[in-house]
This record gives C-alpha cells, structure tokens and sequence, in this order.
C-alpha cells in the first residue's frame, strides 16, 4: 500500500491541473459511501471518464486508492443507475455539484488536509465563494447562549459577514436565525445529504437561508441519511470555509470542540463567547489561547481586514435580501426527501 500522507499535495496538484471528470463519474463517486475524501479524489484523477470506472474491477479500485475495501463491493453498474436520483435533483434551479478542481470551487475549502472531493450545493454558488465566520455550541444552549448566538449572527449580518454554520438544533439554528433576520447571507453545512436538512424542524429555516440568498452545502449526495459519523465530518467543512471559529457554549466532549480543534489545525481565529465562558469546554479553548469576545464588533477586531473577501458596511445599514428570491421554496422542504430516512441521536 502506498503512503497516502507522502503523496497528498501531488494528488490535489493532479486534481488541479488534470482533466475535469465528467459529471457521470462525479456522481458515480459519489455515490460510493466507502471512500474518504481523498480516496474520492484519488480515483477521479486516475478515472475520470464513466467508461472508465465501469471498466474497474474490485481490486483495481483497491490498488488505486492504497488499501482494501471489505465490507462493500465494488458495483459500477449499480452506482451509475443510482445516479439517476442525482441528475433529478440537480435538474431545478439554483442546485449545483463542485468538482475539488473546478474554478468555482471554494479556495480556501481546498486549505484543509481532506477537503471534500464533490459539493453539493443549493442556492447561490457565488455566495460559497466568500469566506464567512463560524458560530457554533451545543445543540442545548441555556437562553443567554441562544440570544448571544441570534445578536452575533444578526450583528455579523449587518456588516456584511457570511455566517456559516451547521443548521442543528440550539447555537447553530440561532445563529441562523440572527443572520436571515438581519437580511445578511448564511451558508449552511448538512451532515446528511443534500436534500435532507436534519433535524426536520428546522426546514423552514432552510428556506430562509435560500431566500435571504445563502446557501446549503453537504458532501453527501441526495438520499443519503443522517449518520453519527457525517456530523464530525461535516464540522470540518464549517471551518474550511470561515476566517474564524466562534464558539458559544460547548460541553466537553461536543461537536464545536471539534470545529475548534479543526480551527487550530488551519490557522484560523479560534474564539469563546463570553456567554458560554463558564462551560467545560470553552474553558478549556481559553486556557489553550482562544480569544474572548462578546460580539460581532471584538470578531471583527480579531479577523485579518481583508480575509473575509467583502469590504464590510457600516453598522447602521441593513443588507438586503436575496434579489427575487421566491418564497416557493418552502414548499420544498415539506417532503421527508426521496428516500425514507430515520431520525438519529447525535
């Protein structure tokens, strides 16, 4: 088996400069759940034509991505029928999927060690594009956790700022409730597939994202439901597209610690809100040299001018909301998604 550490840079470099694959093999790869993200990348550089993947065996996918595939076969024919709930999906308006090397991809995405190989996206691409600050915590804030989230959400809105997040329940859903009440723009990361926003109750606020022109982002391709393991994946996504990390309030171990951990290794501002100060967690975020902040204003002090990729507005002015955004999409997030999935405990 080769060394996959040793040859991580020249693979993305390849992914880059090589041939784009076409958009059967994309969502062929995709829809192989066995890979990891850089095993997704590995294979579309080597293949990147339909015809290809279906001429592949078991074994040479196994060759070509360095290590053994035991529990799931190798099945080409079976994942390009698959593809056909991809290619509905992406059939209507303002839905989308990203090759790692396509030019719309986002760069500062590509800065994290396993960035995602496929995104999938509704809503505004271009708003995907503009790295944005971090709000994340618990799903079980106390309420002065849950206000600090909607005030920093909606202040950060106000100047401009993308607020991303992961559309859960408590800190995540507040702070996205913050910015689209503020008229400001919000990227949303699922740990499920892209059709699914999880947990279901917060579908409408879904729709206020895409309608406010933000957008929703996941890895995963439509049908595939929530899983324990996805939503650690996806907190790396949050950070590989923010500036910074806010955390509000986060128990040990949890989630937010993980997108703080995530925030360290790349770089980017790590800070606590002084709202949460006191919990386990951001105890010990602070005493390993987190910034305390206690709004959008201290966020902004700490931030780079510049890196946030819009020159910010005054406080005083309001964005506005999406241009023309219909209020239809509502409607969309009323099914339960193509195919059934089960509600999990995270």
């Amino acid at each position: 088996m080769r060394d996959q550490a040793c040859t991580r840079d020249d693979l993305l470099r390849r992914a880059l400069e090589g041939p784009f694959p076409e958009r059967d093999a994309l969502l062929m790869v995709g829809r192989f759940s066995p890979l990891r993200p850089l095993e997704r990348i590995r294979l579309l550089v080597t293949a990147p034509q339909p015809e290809q993947l279906l001429g592949l065996d078991h074994y040479q996918v196994e060759q070509i991505i360095g290590r053994p595939l035991r529990r799931t076969a190798w099945n080409p024919r079976q994942l390009l029928a698959d593809t056909e709930l991809d290619r509905r999906w992406l059939s209507l308006d303002e839905r989308w999927v990203l090759w790692f090397g396509d030019d719309r991809y986002p760069s500062h995405l590509r800065e994290i060690y396993d960035p995602p190989a496929l995104l999938y996206g509704w809503g505004q691409l271009r708003e995907a594009g503009r790295r944005g600050v971090a709000l994340v915590g618990t799903r079980q804030p106390d309420q002065e956790g849950e206000k600090a989230a909607f005030a920093t959400g909606y202040d950060l809105a106000r100047h401009g700022v993308v607020c991303v997040s992961g559309l859960a329940r408590g800190i995540d859903a507040a702070a996205h409730r913050g910015t689209t009440g503020a008229g400001g723009t919000a990227l949303a990361v699922l740990g499920s597939g892209i059709d699914a926003v999880y947990p279901a109750s917060n579908r409408p606020l879904g729709a206020d994202i895409l309608d406010q022109g933000g957008a929703i982002l996941s890895e995963y391709p439509p049908g595939v439901p929530p899983q324990r393991h996805q939503f650690p994946a996806r907190n790396r996504i949050v950070v590989g597209l923010s500036a910074g990390v806010v955390v509000f309030q986060a128990p040990e171990p949890s989630g937010a610690l993980i997108s703080a951990e995530f925030g360290l290794q790349l770089g980017v501002d790590v800070m606590v809100h002084a709202a949460g100060a006191s919990w386990t967690g951001c105890l010990r975020l602070l005493q390993a040299g987190a910034s305390l902040v206690e709004g959008a204003r201290d966020i902004l002090d700490l931030i780079a001018p510049g890196v946030l990729g819009e020159e910010a507005v005054p406080a005083g002015e309001l964005l506005s909301p999406g241009a023309a955004a219909e209020q239809t999409k509502l409607a969309l997030f009323d099914s339960p998604g193509e195919i059934p999935s089960r509600e999990v405990h995270r």
